[in-house]
């Protein structure tokens, strides 16, 4: 679905991240070319104005695989930190372990480390 009107840059961007790239960045209104990476597994929580989202992607081969939290607006990734209250990012992280966004290993060593 073309949640951004008759906008065919943001209609590329947007079918672009459905197959796992997004080649194309919001920075004060105009848009700008960047690293494709691709999207192994995300999840997403919708905010007042920005959707977050966190993703295990490969943006790098040499690196491997590695996690993005990230800030999106009508479908485009924005060149801005993310923001969260705490009780959002506990919803986000909830979501990803679910999905497998973050790795068993991970929220085994998560839990080695955290004594509650």
């Amino acid at each position: 679905m073309n949640r951004t009107g008759n906008d065919p840059v943001r209609f590329i961007n947007d079918k672009l991240y459905e197959t796992g790239c997004s080649l194309f960045t919001e920075t004060d209104g105009q848009m700008e070319k960047s690293d494709a990476a691709k999207v192994i597994v995300s999840v997403s929580l919708e905010l007042a104005e920005n959707e977050a989202r966190l993703e295990r992607l490969l943006a790098d081969p040499a690196r491997g695989e590695e996690i993005r939290f990230s800030a999106w607006r009508q479908g485009l990734l924005l060149n801005e930190p993310l923001v969260l209250e705490e009780s959002e990012l506990v919803a986000l992280m909830h979501l990803a372990i679910q999905k497998g966004v973050l790795s068993q290993d991970f929220t085994g060593k998560l839990r080695e480390r955290i004594e509650i």
